[in-house]
């Protein structure tokens, strides 16, 4: 069972590693109010990379920082529909966000690894019944 920092009293939050957050996008306005919201929270170290006309460096800083979560303004996915499955081809606990102006959504993507016992497993994760453990492939574990 994952416990957030959220669900936590705030004398426990302190002991809980700072979540590693990649902000990639505009110089405007969303991505200005995006930052400051980021910046609120203590549990995050945010990691701002502006030159967003460069994909395959934005993906060569993800690989030298690892990030926990990346945030990509809806703008600068637009040409790069891939790109969240190639962020996450090398690093599978990566959690990608594109965030939407024009509609007030956001897109999350994020790879899992679920392990299968038996048939029903299978038909439990086609449903969307979160009965199974994730394997954690940082450590085989889950």
């Amino acid at each position: 069972m994952a416990i957030y920092a959220c669900e936590l009293p705030p004398a426990k939050i302190k002991h809980i590693a700072k979540k590693r957050v990649v902000l990639w996008g505009q110089e405007d306005m969303l991505g200005a109010s995006v930052e400051y919201l980021l910046n609120i929270s203590k549990n995050l170290n945010l990691i701002k990379i502006s030159d967003r006309s460069d994909v395959n460096s934005l993906i060569e800083q993800v690989e030298n920082t690892h990030p926990d979560v990346i945030v990509i303004h809806q703008a600068d996915y637009s040409d790069n529909q891939d790109l969240p499955m190639r962020l996450m081809q090398n690093q599978s606990w990566l959690k990608v966000i594109i965030v939407n102006l024009e509609n007030n959504s956001v897109e999350v993507f994020n790879k899992q690894k679920v392990s299968i016992n038996e048939g029903s497993d299978l038909l439990s994760i086609v449903e969307g019944c979160p009965r199974l453990p994730c394997i954690n492939e940082q450590d085989g574990q889950s």
